[in-house]
């Protein structure tokens, strides 16, 4: 069944897989880990990664209806998720998350994911 937003339900679980096996494979790991931090170093990366979120990710799983601020909170959100995540995992390492499954993580995130696919949003006009 899917919602106003055009999501299916549990596609949060299925987003947070996909997430963690494309960062899984081969040397991307590392490739993924110095893009996350040097996004954090002053260089355009953060403004460049949004807008392909936005534009590409964002309307493709998203209702290509919805209002730009509200795509926008929404891709947002679910970026602050994922790439918490990756931070956690990838750079700093930290346990358990480092050494969780995909698919725990992915249990564990999706309904989180769900959330800002779905649910109304509060404080957008």
């Amino acid at each position: 069944m899917r919602g106003e937003s055009g999501v299916r339900r549990g596609g949060g679980r299925q987003i947070v897989l996909g997430f963690l096996q494309f960062w899984d494979v081969g040397d991307r790991r590392q490739t993924m880990a110095g893009l996350l931090r040097a996004a954090g170093s002053g260089t355009r990366l953060p403004d460049a990664l949004r807008a392909l979120l936005v534009n590409q990710f964002g309307r493709q799983l998203l209702s290509k209806k919805m209002p730009e601020r509200e795509l926008s909170a929404r891709v947002e959100m679910l970026a602050s998720q994922l790439f918490g995540v990756a931070l956690v995992r990838y750079v700093f390492r930290w346990e358990p998350l480092a050494t969780m499954s995909p698919e725990s993580l992915a249990e564990a995130l999706g309904p989180a994911l769900d959330r800002y696919l779905r649910a109304p949003l509060p404080g957008l006009p």
